[in-house]
Protein backbone atom coordinates (compact mmCIF):
# COMPACT_ATOMS: atom_id res chain seq x y z
CA UNK A 1 0.00 0.00 0.00
CA UNK A 2 2.54 2.52 0.88
CA UNK A 3 4.57 1.31 -2.08
CA UNK A 4 1.78 2.59 -4.75
CA UNK A 5 1.09 5.68 -2.91
CA UNK A 6 4.75 6.32 -2.96
CA UNK A 7 4.81 5.40 -6.99
CA UNK A 8 1.98 8.15 -7.38
CA UNK A 9 3.69 9.91 -5.39
CA UNK A 10 6.44 10.17 -7.45
CA UNK A 11 4.68 10.02 -10.23
CA UNK A 12 3.02 13.44 -9.48
CA UNK A 13 6.21 15.24 -8.99
CA UNK A 14 7.80 13.73 -12.41
CA UNK A 15 4.73 15.23 -13.70
CA UNK A 16 5.05 18.64 -11.86
CA UNK A 17 8.83 18.84 -12.85
CA UNK A 18 8.04 17.73 -16.63
CA UNK A 19 5.38 20.96 -16.50
CA UNK A 20 8.19 23.25 -14.87
CA UNK A 21 10.24 22.17 -17.71
CA UNK A 22 7.75 22.61 -20.22
CA UNK A 23 6.52 26.41 -18.80
CA UNK A 24 10.17 27.13 -18.78
CA UNK A 25 10.65 26.02 -22.28
CA UNK A 26 7.54 27.80 -23.25
CA UNK A 27 9.08 31.04 -21.96
CA UNK A 28 11.96 31.12 -23.40
CA UNK A 29 10.84 30.07 -26.90
CA UNK A 30 8.09 32.88 -26.55
CA UNK A 31 11.22 35.13 -25.41
CA UNK A 32 13.44 34.09 -28.21
CA UNK A 33 10.29 34.90 -30.61
CA UNK A 34 9.79 38.13 -29.05
CA UNK A 35 13.22 38.68 -29.54
CA UNK A 36 13.85 37.98 -33.14
CA UNK A 37 10.57 39.63 -33.94
CA UNK A 38 11.76 43.15 -31.98
CA UNK A 39 14.84 43.14 -33.64
CA UNK A 40 13.35 42.48 -37.13
CA UNK A 41 11.05 44.97 -36.64
CA UNK A 42 13.83 47.01 -35.67
CA UNK A 43 15.98 46.44 -38.71
CA UNK A 44 12.94 46.96 -40.71
CA UNK A 45 12.15 50.32 -39.21
CA UNK A 46 15.94 51.43 -39.42
CA UNK A 47 16.04 50.44 -43.05
CA UNK A 48 12.53 52.23 -43.45
CA UNK A 49 14.26 55.67 -42.18
CA UNK A 50 17.14 55.31 -44.24
CA UNK A 51 15.46 55.17 -47.13
CA UNK A 52 13.31 57.90 -45.91
CA UNK A 53 16.35 60.16 -45.32
CA UNK A 54 18.21 59.23 -48.76
CA UNK A 55 14.96 59.89 -50.48
CA UNK A 56 14.52 63.39 -49.13
CA UNK A 57 18.05 64.04 -50.12
CA UNK A 58 17.88 63.24 -52.99
CA UNK A 59 14.24 65.24 -53.94
CA UNK A 60 15.70 68.65 -51.88
CA UNK A 61 18.54 68.24 -54.35
CA UNK A 62 16.73 67.78 -57.27
CA UNK A 63 14.71 70.78 -56.33
CA UNK A 64 17.52 72.88 -55.63
CA UNK A 65 18.72 71.94 -59.11
CA UNK A 66 15.73 72.62 -60.68
CA UNK A 67 15.07 76.25 -58.83
CA UNK A 68 19.15 77.32 -59.86
CA UNK A 69 18.40 76.38 -63.71
CA UNK A 70 15.12 78.51 -63.43
CA UNK A 71 17.10 81.32 -61.61
CA UNK A 72 19.91 81.26 -63.45
CA UNK A 73 17.83 81.47 -67.18
CA UNK A 74 15.69 84.33 -66.34
CA UNK A 75 17.68 86.09 -63.89
CA UNK A 76 20.62 86.36 -66.10
CA UNK A 77 21.75 90.01 -66.17
CA UNK A 78 23.48 89.82 -69.71
CA UNK A 79 20.02 89.61 -71.56
CA UNK A 80 22.00 90.37 -74.54
CA UNK A 81 24.49 86.99 -74.79
CA UNK A 82 21.59 85.02 -73.75
CA UNK A 83 20.56 82.02 -75.26
CA UNK A 84 17.14 81.67 -73.21
CA UNK A 85 16.55 85.81 -73.58
CA UNK A 86 17.73 86.01 -77.26
CA UNK A 87 14.61 83.34 -77.97
CA UNK A 88 11.88 85.11 -75.63
CA UNK A 89 12.65 88.36 -77.44
CA UNK A 90 12.34 86.48 -80.81
CA UNK A 91 9.13 85.20 -79.85
CA UNK A 92 7.61 88.70 -78.93
CA UNK A 93 7.60 89.13 -82.36
CA UNK A 94 4.70 87.04 -83.79
CA UNK A 95 6.58 86.43 -86.65
CA UNK A 96 9.34 84.22 -85.13
CA UNK A 97 6.84 82.56 -82.21
CA UNK A 98 6.41 79.30 -83.19
CA UNK A 99 9.88 78.95 -84.08
CA UNK A 100 11.17 80.71 -81.22
CA UNK A 101 9.47 78.52 -78.89
CA UNK A 102 10.90 75.38 -81.09
CA UNK A 103 14.05 76.88 -80.09
CA UNK A 104 13.31 77.04 -76.04
CA UNK A 105 11.79 73.48 -75.96
CA UNK A 106 15.20 72.32 -77.45
CA UNK A 107 16.71 74.27 -74.44
CA UNK A 108 14.89 71.60 -72.25
CA UNK A 109 14.68 68.70 -74.15
CA UNK A 110 17.29 67.40 -71.68
CA UNK A 111 15.28 68.15 -68.43
CA UNK A 112 12.81 65.39 -69.00
CA UNK A 113 16.04 62.82 -68.72
CA UNK A 114 17.71 65.17 -65.98
CA UNK A 115 14.02 65.40 -63.59
CA UNK A 116 11.80 62.98 -65.12
CA UNK A 117 9.29 63.93 -67.24
CA UNK A 118 6.54 64.63 -64.32
CA UNK A 119 9.07 67.85 -63.66
CA UNK A 120 7.19 70.09 -66.45
CA UNK A 121 8.87 73.38 -67.54
CA UNK A 122 6.54 75.96 -68.95
CA UNK A 123 6.98 79.35 -69.72
CA UNK A 124 4.42 82.23 -69.19
CA UNK A 125 4.02 85.76 -71.14
CA UNK A 126 2.26 88.35 -69.24
CA UNK A 127 1.65 90.59 -72.82
CA UNK A 128 -0.13 87.88 -74.42
CA UNK A 129 -1.61 85.46 -71.89
CA UNK A 130 -0.05 82.55 -73.20
CA UNK A 131 1.38 80.09 -71.24
CA UNK A 132 3.41 77.32 -72.98
CA UNK A 133 4.86 73.95 -71.77
CA UNK A 134 8.76 73.59 -72.64
CA UNK A 135 9.77 70.18 -71.23
CA UNK A 136 8.41 66.89 -72.99
CA UNK A 137 5.76 65.34 -71.42
CA UNK A 138 5.73 61.06 -70.62
CA UNK A 139 3.43 60.69 -74.09
CA UNK A 140 5.74 62.55 -76.00
CA UNK A 141 4.18 66.14 -76.64
CA UNK A 142 4.02 68.89 -75.03
CA UNK A 143 0.68 69.59 -73.97
CA UNK A 144 -1.27 71.10 -70.53
CA UNK A 145 -4.15 70.53 -69.79
CA UNK A 146 -6.93 74.14 -69.65
CA UNK A 147 -7.19 73.11 -66.26
CA UNK A 148 -3.45 73.18 -64.74
CA UNK A 149 -2.53 76.30 -67.41
CA UNK A 150 -5.34 78.29 -65.40
CA UNK A 151 -4.49 77.48 -62.17
CA UNK A 152 -0.52 78.31 -63.02
CA UNK A 153 -2.01 81.76 -64.00
CA UNK A 154 -3.07 82.07 -60.86
CA UNK A 155 -0.53 81.33 -59.55
CA UNK A 156 2.09 83.65 -60.75
CA UNK A 157 -0.68 86.55 -60.24
CA UNK A 158 -0.41 85.50 -56.53
CA UNK A 159 3.26 85.93 -56.91
CA UNK A 160 5.94 89.55 -56.35
CA UNK A 161 8.23 89.40 -59.34
CA UNK A 162 10.73 90.22 -56.23
CA UNK A 163 9.77 87.04 -54.17
CA UNK A 164 11.27 84.78 -55.60
CA UNK A 165 14.61 82.82 -54.15
CA UNK A 166 16.34 79.68 -54.94
CA UNK A 167 16.13 78.03 -51.32
CA UNK A 168 12.81 79.54 -50.55
CA UNK A 169 10.05 76.24 -50.75
CA UNK A 170 8.10 75.30 -53.33
CA UNK A 171 4.23 76.51 -53.60
CA UNK A 172 1.14 74.23 -53.17
CA UNK A 173 -1.05 74.39 -56.17
CA UNK A 174 -4.28 72.19 -56.14
CA UNK A 175 -6.65 71.69 -59.39
CA UNK A 176 -9.54 69.27 -59.96
CA UNK A 177 -8.99 67.34 -56.82
CA UNK A 178 -5.38 67.12 -57.14
CA UNK A 179 -2.21 68.32 -55.49
CA UNK A 180 0.56 69.93 -56.82
CA UNK A 181 3.95 71.99 -55.86
CA UNK A 182 5.27 74.49 -58.68
CA UNK A 183 8.33 76.92 -58.65
CA UNK A 184 7.92 79.91 -60.37
CA UNK A 185 10.45 82.94 -61.09
CA UNK A 186 9.40 85.73 -62.91
CA UNK A 187 11.39 88.77 -64.86
CA UNK A 188 10.32 91.65 -67.62
CA UNK A 189 6.57 89.88 -68.08
CA UNK A 190 7.94 86.72 -68.18
CA UNK A 191 7.78 83.75 -66.21
CA UNK A 192 9.58 80.43 -66.01
CA UNK A 193 8.29 77.70 -63.96
CA UNK A 194 8.20 73.87 -63.34
CA UNK A 195 5.20 71.63 -61.74
CA UNK A 196 5.08 68.16 -60.52
CA UNK A 197 2.35 66.08 -59.42
CA UNK A 198 2.78 65.14 -55.67
CA UNK A 199 1.65 61.51 -56.66
CA UNK A 200 4.98 61.48 -58.59
CA UNK A 201 6.86 61.90 -55.10
CA UNK A 202 4.88 58.81 -53.82
CA UNK A 203 5.05 56.60 -56.49
CA UNK A 204 8.98 55.09 -55.57
CA UNK A 205 7.18 53.62 -52.65
CA UNK A 206 4.36 51.84 -54.12
CA UNK A 207 6.98 48.87 -54.25
CA UNK A 208 7.20 48.70 -50.60
CA UNK A 209 5.59 46.31 -47.97
CA UNK A 210 3.61 48.65 -45.57
CA UNK A 211 1.65 45.96 -44.01
CA UNK A 212 -1.98 45.99 -43.75
CA UNK A 213 -2.20 49.27 -41.91
CA UNK A 214 1.26 50.50 -43.34
CA UNK A 215 1.21 54.08 -45.27
CA UNK A 216 3.55 56.79 -47.16
CA UNK A 217 2.03 59.76 -46.67
CA UNK A 218 3.30 63.75 -47.51
CA UNK A 219 2.17 66.12 -44.66
CA UNK A 220 1.94 69.53 -44.69
CA UNK A 221 2.85 72.68 -42.07
CA UNK A 222 -0.70 72.58 -41.21
CA UNK A 223 -0.24 68.71 -40.06
CA UNK A 224 -2.96 68.19 -43.71
CA UNK A 225 -2.39 65.29 -45.55
CA UNK A 226 -2.31 66.54 -49.09
CA UNK A 227 -1.24 62.36 -50.56
CA UNK A 228 -1.16 59.55 -49.59
CA UNK A 229 -0.35 55.92 -50.46
CA UNK A 230 -0.92 52.40 -48.73
CA UNK A 231 -1.51 48.89 -49.76
CA UNK A 232 -3.68 49.84 -52.44
CA UNK A 233 -1.75 51.91 -54.10
CA UNK A 234 -2.11 55.79 -54.43
CA UNK A 235 -5.11 57.25 -53.27
CA UNK A 236 -6.83 60.28 -54.33
CA UNK A 237 -8.50 61.61 -51.28
CA UNK A 238 -6.57 60.60 -48.29
CA UNK A 239 -7.81 59.16 -45.24
CA UNK A 240 -6.83 59.89 -41.89
CA UNK A 241 -3.58 58.59 -41.08
CA UNK A 242 -4.34 55.05 -38.92
CA UNK A 243 -0.71 55.19 -36.49
CA UNK A 244 -2.42 52.30 -34.33
CA UNK A 245 0.21 49.77 -33.70
CA UNK A 246 2.23 51.02 -36.26
CA UNK A 247 5.86 52.59 -36.20
CA UNK A 248 6.00 56.11 -37.94
CA UNK A 249 8.99 57.82 -39.65
CA UNK A 250 8.93 61.67 -40.27
CA UNK A 251 11.34 62.52 -42.69
CA UNK A 252 11.17 66.66 -43.19
CA UNK A 253 12.08 68.27 -46.67
CA UNK A 254 13.88 71.43 -46.70
CA UNK A 255 12.79 72.47 -50.49
CA UNK A 256 9.19 71.59 -50.56
CA UNK A 257 6.34 72.98 -47.78
CA UNK A 258 5.58 69.41 -46.38
CA UNK A 259 7.28 66.24 -44.68
CA UNK A 260 7.27 62.08 -45.86
CA UNK A 261 5.84 59.81 -43.11
CA UNK A 262 5.81 56.45 -43.20
CA UNK A 263 3.46 54.22 -40.83
CA UNK A 264 5.25 50.64 -40.75
CA UNK A 265 2.38 48.00 -39.28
Amino acid sequence: MNLKRRKKKSLAQQSKQILILMTVILVIILGGCTYVLNKTSGQIYEQMSQMAQLYAQELDNRFLRISRNLFSAIMDTNETNSTFWGNVNLMKNGDYSEYAIGKLREEYFSSAWEYGTEYRIFLYTHDTDKLYQLSLSSDGNYTMSPEIAASIREQIDKLDEKAYAVKRKWDVLECDDEVYICKIAQKNGIALGCIVNVKSILEPFSKLSLGKHGYVSLVDQDEVCIGMLDQSGIISEPQSMNTKNTYTIRQGLSRAPFEIRIGIL
